[in-house]
């Protein structure tokens, strides 16, 4: 049992240098075939499922390495189950992606095998080994995760009846305001709030503002809220009192009015946090607001669709990586001052002459015509960058 014991921790070391390459097979096959699970835009489910693939697998190698699993579910997974629960996606859903995460990692393993050059006997008894403890290994992950589903399902229903009325709203009910407790005509902000506990920044807020608000919980940690301004408190101001809460993240929609307004700005406030929450913008702080990335909301709505159309129009800015996010870079402030090198250098902090050969370089990799295409360009250049640093958040979740 020791030489097994030893091959089992060769084929592990392998496997975790193939950590990336399971994580983007598992995505993919994922969208192909559990695209409900993709078809969530809860932010707080999206966080939780970024967060739960890495503690799967890593779970997984773990066990091969001692040859033992663990009853207990990590928190990561726990979130997992509840938010699912929450955010509407069936336990049916969610058991199949644990059990392609399986799939994945036993092709990856097969894949691997070839290296260690065993004997025939050899590779049998460890191929026999490897399934006996990843078997055991997901049947406990599936079955203390569905544990978790159930009891969340048990528990749940709170403010359901809130839920259903904005529900109806957003569909163009005409539900009265006595319904809601708040008024529909006044001007509006939504906000969407959640991580660690988003409950006392929200209620913090409405306290410090003193104007009509209206607050509701979604998830085991995600809040809806919409916020009344007056002529007396300004974006600016909400923004503020929502403050920084580090483990929180929220997100704000634009100032909008009436029935109409109430919708737009819940909208606005979801497509900020799903962006956030697919790791496709990455605040200084813990809040963002639609107008920050009003141009990324609809360029990634589809990130295949958002790959293809940064492949066409950017080219060679992607394949040196250095020089290609300099250039792109310069692309962004070109357009920005107006087609203007010397203000383009005042804005970047360099020379007019390294402007001049930036744009030289830009003309040589794009054409001669890549100004008459500069708003397509510089759009682009923005979607790449995002693309890039979700592409960096993921490696790091790995590590």
């Amino acid at each position: 049992m020791e030489r097994v014991r030893e091959q089992l921790l060769a084929l592990t070391a392998a496997l975790r240098k193939e950590r990336s390459a399971v994580t983007a097979s598992f995505t993919g096959r994922l969208r192909e075939i559990a695209p409900e699970y993709y078809a969530i835009d809860a932010s707080d489910f999206q966080d939780a499922g970024w967060m739960s693939l890495p503690v799967v697998v890593e779970g997984a190698l773990r066990a091969l390495d001692t040859g033992e699993t663990d009853d207990r579910l990590p928190r990561e997974l726990i979130d997992e189950s509840i938010t699912a629960y929450h955010s509407g996606l069936p336990w049916e859903v969610l058991d199949r992606s644990y059990r392609l995460t399986h799939q994945v990692l036993w092709e990856h393993i097969l894949r691997v095998l070839t290296d260690l050059r065993l004997r025939g006997a050899e590779q049998a008894l460890l191929l026999r080994t490897a399934s006996n403890v990843l078997f055991r290994y997901f049947d406990n992950v599936c079955s203390a995760a569905g544990h978790i589903y159930v009891q969340a399902e048990r528990a749940g229903r709170r403010d359901e009846r809130m839920v259903h009325l904005i529900g109806q709203i957003i569909d163009g009910v005409a539900v009265p305001d006595t319904a809601l407790g708040y008024r529909l005509g006044q001007t509006h902000v939504a906000v969407i709030a959640w991580g660690a506990d988003p409950r006392p920044q929200i209620d913090a807020a409405v306290r410090d503002l003193r104007i009509d608000s209206l607050v509701v919980p979604t998830g085991e940690r995600e809040i809806w809220a919409w916020f009344g301004l007056t002529a007396e408190r300004s974006f600016d101001e909400l923004r503020s009192a929502i403050g920084n809460t580090p483990g929180n993240q929220v997100a704000l929609g634009s100032v909008a009015q009436g029935r109409k307004g109430f919708v737009t700005t819940h909208r606005q406030a979801k497509l900020a946090a799903s962006l956030w929450a697919r790791k496709l913008v990455a605040p200084c702080g813990s809040t963002v607001t639609y107008s920050e990335i009003s141009l990324l909301s609809v360029a990634l709505e589809n990130e295949n669709t958002a790959r293809i159309f940064v492949e066409h129009q950017l080219g060679a800015l992607l394949t040196d990586e250095g020089r290609g996010r300099e250039l792109r870079e310069t692309l962004i402030a070109y357009t920005k001052s107006g087609l203007n090198a010397r203000t383009t250098g005042k804005m970047l902090g360099v020379a007019e002459r390294t402007i001049r050969y930036r744009l030289g370089r830009l003309e040589g990799l794009l054409g001669s015509d890549f100004r008459q295409r500069l708003p397509e360009l510089a759009a682009a250049s923005v979607v790449a960058d995002a693309l890039e640093a979700q592409q960096q958040a993921r490696s790091q979740a790995l590590r």
